[in-house]
């Protein structure tokens, strides 16, 4: 029933929602061991896969390097935290977590595995944290993400900035991303995206 009601509010089959996909966990999006899909990679599993250099070619940024490195920009990281190993001092902006800790520190590795893309792809922009997950916890809920987009609105006003966010978590981040949610959510992104506060970049199945 919940399947056929989105399918409804989409319009579109629920066979194409890709939320109700049946995935193939035994699928290794970053080519090492114990890496599958739907678990969180860390940055330390992420580099042993020597992975980057493939990826960077993949999506040509030695072209991409030729005009931009993304000087000028400011990217946040909506994730489980990062090392600021991985991003220079005179580029952190900041950053933000749900339940005060320090945003800075990273939780479970995957943050810090999307810094280091990032540092890779636009070594000059300026970066935001902004952790959602409280300390301690496995995942994000609902508040937990409209909360940090709500940050994400007020840091954009504050540094009168658009300001491109990563979320490199899908449907695996959230624990109970319910469908009231989901709207004012979506509502909250478009509102945003139209102000030219925000760019919005989501995960998309990593492999698929």
């Amino acid at each position: 029933p919940g399947a056929t009601a989105l399918s409804k509010i989409l319009g579109i089959p629920t066979s194409g929602a890709g939320a109700f996909e049946n995935f193939n966990t035994a699928q290794n999006p970053f080519s090492s061991p114990n890496v599958k899909l739907g678990s969180i990679a860390s940055e330390s599993q992420f580099l042993a896969a020597g992975d980057l250099d493939h990826i960077l070619e993949t999506i040509r940024v030695p072209q991409a390097h030729a005009i931009t490195k993304g000087a000028g920009s400011v990217v946040a990281i909506v994730d489980s935290g990062i090392d600021p190993r991985w991003v220079p001092i005179s580029q952190r902006l900041g950053g933000w977590s749900g339940d005060g800790s320090d945003p800075w520190v990273d939780s479970s590795g995957h943050g810090s595995m999307v810094a280091a893309i990032l540092m890779a792809v636009a070594p000059e922009c300026q970066v935001l944290s902004i952790k959602p997950t409280p300390a301690g916890s496995s995942g994000m809920s609902s508040m937990d993400i409209i909360r940090a987009t709500n940050e994400l609105a007020r840091l954009s006003l504050a540094l009168n900035s658009l300001i491109i966010s990563n979320h490199s978590w899908g449907i695996w981040g959230v624990k109970n991303l319910v469908l009231p949610c989901t709207i004012v959510l979506c509502r909250a992104l478009c509102l945003l995206d139209h102000l030219g506060h925000g760019l919005f970049c989501w995960a998309a199945g990593d492999n698929r």
